[in-house]
């Protein structure tokens, strides 16, 4: 918000308390790109011969990579093009008739058998069946960056059959980060694109699931991931 004009010089100061500043070395340009590993303060000290004023400060914080996924716009419409079930072999994730999500889009919570436990380095089979002619990806977010990348997608299917039972391997790198993720499971009408770019695309036909999976992880002692959700106990007063 500063005005620019000649003789006017800025120094970028952070925080990660939200005092106690500390000048960062060579950021004295007025824009200024960080890289951080914490939730953090920012200002700028902006300078005019022997004055000075600060801008107002802006505090980034990091969020859970679990609140980073693309959740809305995907479109989709599940008439012959909708998941039928889904499940990973040596896992109690085992889902099956879950008919079409509101919106085309569900997200399972992680618990009982809407999720997986998954060690790094370790291959499994998921098994996916389909309600109509569809092609199919899956992303799993090893990485845990809040997206999917090209290297975490695989094509199940570019043209399911109904009711068939279609095996895909996944293959959990060695590197992949510990805690709990997401995985992803997208159809759409055969005849289109459904590639490893298309995590968060819009389409006009199919269905997006997305089930919680824990990388050297137990999914039991974790039911929350940082959501905020109102909690109502009903009925009130109740006797047990």
């Amino acid at each position: 918000g500063s005005t620019a004009a000649s003789g006017i010089t800025y120094q970028w100061q952070d925080s990660t308390s939200g005092g106690g500043w500390a000048s960062i070395n060579g950021a004295n340009a007025s824009i200024f790109n960080a890289s951080i590993s914490a939730d953090t303060w920012f200002r700028c000290q902006v300078f005019c011969g022997s004055q000075s004023s600060y801008s107002s400060v802006k505090q980034i914080v990091i969020k859970s990579n679990l609140e980073c996924y693309c959740t809305t716009g995907l479109g989709g419409g599940c008439s012959g093009s909708a998941i039928d079930s889904v499940a990973i072999e040596t896992t109690t994730l085992l889902t099956s008739n879950t008919g079409c999500a509101s919106n085309n889009y569900i997200q399972y919570p992680a618990l009982g058998n809407t999720c997986a436990q998954l060690a790094s380095g370790q291959n499994y089979n998921l098994h996916t069946r389909f309600n109509g002619l569809v092609i199919a990806s899956v992303w799993v977010d090893y990485n845990q960056n809040g997206g999917f990348d090209s290297v975490e997608w695989k094509q199940i299917t570019i043209s399911a059959q109904v009711d068939s039972d279609y095996v895909t391997l996944l293959s959990v790198p060695a590197s992949a980060k510990t805690g709990l993720t997401l995985m992803r499971i997208r159809t759409r009408a055969s005849g289109n694109l459904n590639s490893y770019s298309d995590a968060c695309t819009n389409f006009g036909s199919g269905e997006t699931e997305d089930y919680f999976v824990g990388i050297n992880y137990d999914v039991s002692v974790s039911n929350g991931f940082g959501k905020k959700t109102d909690i109502i106990l009903y009925p009130n007063p109740a006797k047990e």
